[in-house]
């Protein structure tokens, strides 16, 4: 799983409008009616905080749809999904656009503020004054997860394996992943036909192969750690290794209290550094190189959210 690859799939809907010259207006959200210039002062409450939740997973699970279309798009050049627009009308980027545009003004805010931070210390200091921010990163990323989830079960019993494991787990992951980066360099600003080059189903596979190998690695080391990432928890549907152990008919150690705070500090490690960390580079950098962007743009952006994102699901 990688955060980025929902953010970057349909346009930026807190962008400052441009204002002809010589005028002076007040600045309005492209997203909707929230006057910057003048606002009051907004707050994270408990309805705003369940409601943004809600419509996280609302654009999470358009998202893994639209990955579902993205691994079928790398077999026809982006034929699938231009087939689906065309024969439903529904156009699953628009769709994702218009369940973020009716977040709470105080989410608006809150990613504004992150989007217009520069670099790596700036970005990291708005997110963790905004738990928010990485707790929606965390939730739209669900749904992906759950596919991938799902596919890596598929991939175990097409493998014949009597049970799924870390493998097949990141087999799942860098297939999702594969998919939503189709997806975002589909329709990137960059490409308006929202079709795919050879070159460019290209940069989709090695995404979904990195995604794979950085998967798989982390997962081991999560074990090493005695602890579960979360893709192998889902995939397996063990959430912890003791579960795992029990299920192996192995004897497992009852947790300690106290050792409660080391293992989740373990998890966050092995989730946010040492998987979602490079996952979201390498993921970044292919889709730049696909899109003609110099290589290092948003780095700061995936490099940020993607280790906070995963630390959290750790």
């Amino acid at each position: 799983m990688s955060t980025n690859e929902n953010d970057k799939q349909y346009n930026d809907p807190y962008a400052k409008p441009k204002q002809p010259e010589n005028t002076v207006q007040p600045q309005q959200d492209l997203a909707g009616d929230f006057d910057f210039a003048n606002a009051k002062p907004v707050e994270r409450t408990v309805g705003n905080s369940i409601t943004d939740s809600i419509k996280g997973i609302g654009v999470g699970t358009v998202a893994a749809a639209d990955s579902l279309l993205g691994v079928s798009d790398m077999q026809n050049q982006g034929n699938t999904s231009a087939a689906i627009r065309k024969l439903t009308g529904v156009d699953l980027k628009k769709v994702k656009e218009s369940i973020s545009n009716t977040k709470s003004d105080v989410s608006k805010a809150q990613q504004r503020e992150y989007q217009e931070a520069k670099g790596v210390g700036a970005k990291l200091g708005v997110a963790l004054s905004n738990p928010s921010l990485i707790a929606s990163a965390a939730v739209e990323s669900l749904p992906s997860m759950a596919v991938g989830a799902l596919a890596g079960r598929g991939v175990s019993k097409l493998g014949g394996a009597a049970k799924a494991g870390v493998g097949s787990a990141a087999i799942g992951e860098g297939l999702t992943m594969a998919g939503s980066q189709a997806n975002a360099i589909r329709d990137d600003a960059s490409n308006p036909d929202r079709t795919l080059t050879g070159e460019q189903v290209a940069y989709s596979a090695a995404t979904g192969l990195g995604g794979t190998l950085f998967g798989f690695l982390g997962g081991k080391v999560a074990q090493k750690l005695g602890v579960h990432d979360i893709e192998t928890a889902m995939t397996t549907g063990r959430m912890t290794p003791q579960q795992a152990l029990v299920a192996a008919g192995e004897e497992a150690t009852k947790i300690r209290a106290r050792d409660i705070p080391i293992s989740v500090m373990k998890g966050a490690i092995a989730e946010g550094l040492l998987e979602e960390l490079p996952q979201s580079l390498s993921e970044q950098i292919s889709q730049n190189l696909a899109t003609g962007k110099d290589w290092t743009t948003d780095l700061d952006d995936a490099a940020v959210m993607g280790t906070l994102a995963g630390a959290m699901m750790g």
